[in-house]
């Protein structure tokens, strides 16, 4: 029997690559032997020849991406020579929207298959690669046509990896800097009965993470309310990643979505610009003043993990307009910020307007913005540096008090994270990784352009350590004898307590920690002070410290963590012992 290898190069070892398990799938009843061997873009170059030579392919099928697509093509001289008698296939969005281009460059390849390839795939095979032309263009089976695409031992390769999986494929959108924008790329959805057997079959190998990759999950809000259930109804700790448009949540999905248990369900939403001329251009009028309220809305129910995403380098966006882009998607406060750059991808609609829209990009993969007509190279050079502050401070979501803090040093957002950027690239702290790199990037930062701050930033970096790493054992560049005295607010505090006749639980006081820091979320001018007392079950009391009018003498008050008003000390003690998230 004849054997064919299909070749995965994922981008990371935790991802797995869709397409080949559906190409193995359509022609398992086909007398072809088939092996799915995958690899990453970090794998040695001479141990992807070797592992593909060892499986001694008649046929090797690669699966080409914008992620392995410059890797893909030092490979393809080579594998002729170490399998001379293989033929050579090549698909995936990569090759299909140029395939002219790759068939001159590269003589080795045999065929092209273009677009949804399963049946292209499958005839090819089929008809034992006698097809007369190269390329292999045999349009799409409908969606819920095509066999699930997992197997037993795919569950056991793929442990600790992220799943994937369609509910849809198509796009109703017309986005020109998306391939899914384009004619051929209709909605197809499969079945609701497939969706529900074929989710319970993933979950029950209770894998860490499914992602959808439909590419607008909601475009459909029964269909998309419909799966939802399913997935609440399963009753599993598997987290489930969806891209949505907020424009198309109706009010039953927020109705349903309140009642889904915290984390399973994380949304990515792709804001890209709020200009509106970008926004014409690119044809995805996003409606801002009715997109926002239903952003804010899911971010308000504080049991779904929300990603925006933001397009740096779209046609008309400049300097000024992407400093009030990035300030208004900053200003929503979900829990990943993604900052992206255009890339001009070929096959897609804005790929044919460069001349037009005066860009200049990458020639390879991935085809990255170089130039616009409202920004320059340097510009664009400077919101990269940016986009790695952002990562380090706002999306690693290990700074919750020190990122607020340092956002109200600045005028705005962009302000403060370009500043912060541009310090990194001259004192050399860019390539800053983990929580003691980055801190000490921040404390430079403070220790050089605020000084009289130092204080109060160590202690909001103490917040941020203590609830991340739950300990009461500071990292040097945190202690005492450097920063001044911890002990002696937290002594401050309990005589201050006393004093009063006022009392933490007991319990909570032997555990937890006191802090003496201002948190950016409370407003409360009338206090000189603020103690924080943070307990390791990740709940927190606010105490405000005061002088009493009459005496002068130091007064304490408990103030609610989450509404800042202050609270009597008659008040059952839950109230300001109460979980810090929303």
């Amino acid at each position: 029997m004849k054997k064919v290898s299909l070749i995965a190069i994922n981008a990371r070892y935790s991802h797995t690559n869709l397409a080949v398990l559906y190409m193995r799938e359509v022609i398992k009843d086909l007398p072809w032997n088939c092996s799915v061997l995958s690899f990453t873009i970090n794998t040695p170059f001479y141990d992807i020849l070797e592992g593909i030579a060892e499986d001694d392919p008649d046929v090797i099928a690669i699966s080409c991406y914008i992620w392995n697509a410059e890797l893909t093509k030092l490979l393809l001289p080579e594998l002729k020579k170490i399998c001379p008698k293989a033929k050579i296939i090549v698909g995936g969005p990569e090759v299909s929207y140029n395939f002219q281009q790759w068939l001159n460059q590269f003589p080795a390849i045999d065929y092209i298959v273009v677009g949804a390839g399963e049946k292209s795939f499958r005839e090819l095979l089929k008809n034992d690669l006698s097809y007369p032309d190269k390329v292999v263009n045999l349009g799409a089976y409908k969606f819920k046509e095509i066999p699930f695409p997992y197997e037993e031992q795919d569950f056991e390769y793929s442990k600790n990896k992220i799943l994937y999986y369609e509910s849809s494929r198509g796009c109703p959108f017309t986005c020109t800097f998306c391939l899914s924008s384009r004619d051929d790329q209709k909605l197809d959805y499969r079945s609701i009965e497939d969706v529900k057997k074929e989710l319970e079959e993933i979950c029950s190998h209770k894998p860490n993470l499914i992602k959808f990759v439909d590419r607008s999950f909601n475009a459909k809000p029964k269909i998309a309310r419909e799966i939802w259930r399913v997935i609440m109804e399963l009753n599993t700790e598997t987290r489930f990643h969806f891209e949505l448009h907020p424009l198309l949540l109706q009010e039953e999905d927020f109705e349903l979505l309140a009642q889904a248990p915290e984390g399973i369900f994380q949304f990515e939403i792709g804001i890209q610009t709020l200009n509106e001329k970008s926004q014409e251009v690119i044809r995805r009028k996003n409606h801002w003043q009715r997109m926002r309220p239903n952003i804010e809305r899911l971010i308000g129910l504080c049991n779904i993990h929300i990603h925006v995403d933001f397009i740096a380098g779209l046609p008309y966006e400049d300097w000024n307009s992407t400093r009030d882009s990035f300030n208004g998607i900053y200003e929503l406060q979900a829990e990943i910020m993604q900052f992206g750059f255009l890339k001009v991808i070929p096959g897609t609609p804005m790929y044919y307007q460069i001349e037009q829209l005066e860009l200049e990009f990458i020639e390879s993969a991935p085809y990255q913005i170089l130039k616009t007509n409202s920004l320059n190279f340097q510009e664009l050079k400077m919101l990269r540096e940016m986009e790695v502050s952002l990562n380090a401070l706002y999306n690693s979501e290990q700074f919750h008090v020190t990122e607020k803090a340092l956002v109200m040093l600045h005028k705005l957002p962009f302000d403060a994270y370009y500043a912060l950027a541009m310090f990194g690239r001259d004192h050399k702290h860019l390539d800053a990784k983990g929580f003691a790199k980055i801190a000490q990037w921040v404390m430079h930062y403070i220790e050089m352009k605020f000084p009289e701050k130092i204080g109060y930033f160590v202690d909001a970096l103490r917040w941020d350590w203590a609830k991340l790493f739950k300990s009461r054992s500071w990292p040097n560049y945190l202690k005492d004898d450097h920063f001044g005295s911890l002990k002696a607010a937290e002594k401050k505090l309990r005589d201050l307590l006393s004093l009063n006749q006022l009392h933490l639980p007991a319990d909570a006081m032997r555990t937890g920690m006191v802090f003496k820091a201002f948190d950016p979320d409370f407003k409360i001018k009338q206090h000189q002070d603020y103690y924080f007392f943070f307990d390791y079950d990740g709940k927190r009391a606010v105490i405000g410290l005061s002088e009493n009018e009459e005496t002068q003498a130091p007064a304490v008050e408990f103030i609610h963590p989450h509404k800042g008003n202050v609270i009597s000390q008659e008040e059952n003690r839950t109230n300001y012992i109460l979980p810090s998230k929303c």
